[in-house]
């Protein structure tokens, strides 16, 4: 019987490309509390970085050096960078506040209150990177609030059938392609 041909040069790239990469962000990792020295950033802050974005954190470092007040804590949820929003709208595709606060940051469960007082500031960040006007932008604002308001209501129901009901008053936020 034949064996399947071998292509231990494709095998050995993606290895040494992942080791590669794996000593890379352990080194990053090992030098936290120099890494952000430049942007002021502490070895904590640097680790929540790397843990969430790996080498990638070159590009967020680069977004800071492009627009300096990027490198700074959202006002409102300071374990979140401000060029944690920009990213997630420019490298991650995001398109929606509910997007960039549920799966981009992880703010809606990370604060107590799921990044409502943050909200303004993470709308004035994204609206130009989404290319959203100020109508745009406070119809965002308004769909994300309405979403944690129902998913507040729905979690003090008595049942699931109820918090389904109440959970669904918040509108889905779509995107619609005409063309």
């Amino acid at each position: 019987m034949k064996q399947p041909a071998r292509h231990p040069d494709r095998h050995n790239d993606y290895v040494n490309g992942s080791v590669a990469l794996l000593l890379t962000v352990q080194s990053l990792s090992a030098q936290a509390d120099t890494v952000g020295a430049e942007f002021g950033w502490d070895g904590r802050r640097v680790r929540h970085l790397l843990d969430r974005y790996g080498s990638e954190i070159h590009t967020l470092m680069a977004l800071c050096r492009e627009q300096a007040d990027l490198a700074e804590p959202l006002q409102h949820a300071p374990d979140y960078l401000r060029a944690e929003i920009a990213y997630g709208c420019t490298h991650e595709g995001a398109l929606h506040l509910e997007d960039l606060l549920t799966h981009r940051t992880r703010l809606t469960y990370e604060i107590a209150d799921s990044g409502l007082a943050a909200l303004p500031e993470i709308a004035v960040l994204a609206a130009p990177r989404l290319g959203w006007n100020d109508e745009r932008r406070d119809a965002e604002i308004r769909a994300y609030t309405e979403r944690v308001e129902a998913e507040r209501a729905a979690s003090e129901q008595p049942d699931d059938a109820s918090a389904a009901e109440a959970r669904a008053a918040a509108p889905e936020v779509v995107d619609v392609t005409v063309g």
